[in-house]
């Protein structure tokens, strides 16, 4: 790619200088200043990546947390590498101070902020440290220290790590309860004290590499699971164990939803292999002929299904019917007044009794004999003026003598 710009920037002098004003020396001494300023901008590239603070922040923080990172390595996904790396090289950027036991009950220091911007959540407590104290019992806490940035910095404010006493701890930036991972601000608290170690068992298993996770949950091939004890590393890569996390776990308290996703996640997993299968398979039987394979699949499915029923009969279960709600306010909501119980949803149609003592709801009536239920076009009474037979007043002659006089 160099060698091909500089061919280019040497084809534009040419085309800039020989024409039939220029002189072949004008040509030359435009190539040779080109030159010049490439091997300029080459020694200053040189010198730029010889510079011992290059990438500080990345060569830093794996010369400093070593371990940690052979770990996250080991068990994380790629994506969650990158995102759980990224705060091991932010945690340089912050300075920790110890809390005295003693100030823990005067300690008045409240930053909690709402913020809208999902980048800057975890520069700003989402908890006050008297709520968190609250929530964790006294005796569970072996120190609480005080994050703050190095420098100011307006869209920051100060946070506050409790250890606990089981190894595990909590942040006032809520990261390992929403995100479940490990936060900066507990890393600059590992690099500054010894009660202060990680865990790859604080990290959710949701972020887990597929068979890493199936790893730590056999006793028999995970080396770091012993008698369901969990592994803890300090700054300095010396291994300690500690029984599981019973605060953490209850301040989590989504075991049963992880499980829950976890099945989904595999059920999805088994469809989507099963379905790309049997492509494969509908393909390279259908181009050798192979019509046995349906015979196959046909047993196979059989099977399923017999498997099925008997899942069914064992478990009977009576679940609520799946209801659909509707918009507005439902009909049954109001109760109605006995005034009310005859009367139908509209409210216009009444119960009525016509003269022949026959019952009927109130709809059209006929102006002709006050009936209902039709009209006067259809209407076969008397006419209500003459009270003859076979014809209504609106054709009635004596209604036209009326008229006249």
């Amino acid at each position: 790619m160099t060698s091909t710009q500089r061919v280019e920037g040497i084809n534009g002098i040419i085309n800039k200088y020989v024409n039939s004003k220029s002189s072949l020396v004008e040509c030359f001494q435009g190539i040779q200043e080109f030159l010049c300023n490439q091997t300029a901008k080459a020694e200053y590239r040189d010198w730029i990546e010889s510079l011992p603070h290059t990438n500080i922040s990345t060569t830093s923080s794996e010369r400093i947390f070593p371990h940690v990172i052979k770990e996250l390595k080991k068990y994380l996904t790629m994506e969650m590498y990158f995102i759980q790396k990224a705060q091991l090289d932010i945690s340089l950027e912050y300075n920790a101070t110890l809390i005295p036991p003693e100030d823990y009950e005067v300690f008045e220091e409240d930053f909690v902020h709402e913020v809208n911007d999902e980048n800057n959540q975890d520069d700003f407590a989402q908890i006050s440290l008297r709520s968190l104290v609250d929530k964790v019992d006294r005796t569970n806490i072996a120190e609480i220290w005080r994050i703050t940035y190095l420098t100011h910095k307006s869209n920051s404010s100060p946070h506050f790590v409790i250890l606990l006493c089981d190894k595990s701890h909590i942040c006032t930036c809520l990261m390992i309860l929403n995100r479940g991972l490990v936060c900066r601000h507990f890393f600059q608290v590992m690099i500054r004290s010894k009660q202060a170690q990680f865990s790859i068992f604080l990290i959710k298993k949701r972020w887990f590499k597929i068979e890493s996770e199936n790893q730590l949950g056999n006793p028999e091939t995970c080396n770091n699971f012993d008698n369901q004890n969990q592994e803890f590393v300090d700054i300095n890569g010396q291994s300690s164990y500690a029984k599981e996390s019973t605060v953490l776990d209850e301040l989590r308290n989504d075991s049963y939803l992880i499980d829950d996703i976890n099945v989904k996640i595999n059920i999805r997993h088994l469809y989507s292999n099963l379905f790309g299968l049997g492509r494969k398979i509908a393909q390279v039987a259908s181009e050798k002929h192979r019509s046995d394979i349906l015979n196959v699949f046909n047993e196979i499915l059989e099977e399923l299904y017999n498997d099925t029923n008997e899942i069914a009969d064992e478990s009977n279960k009576t679940l609520n019917p799946h209801i659909v709600k509707s918009k507005g306010r439902p009909q049954n909501k109001r109760y109605k007044s006995s005034v009310e119980m005859g009367t139908k949803s509209g409210g216009s149609n009444t119960f009525v009794q016509d003269n022949d003592g026959q019952g009927s709801s109130q709809g059209n009536r006929c102006s002709n004999c006050n009936a209902t239920n039709h009209n006067i076009r259809r209407c076969t009474a008397p006419c209500k003026l003459c009270k003859k037979e076979g014809h209504t007043y609106v054709k009635c002659k004596g209604k036209d003598a009326e008229n006249d006089d």
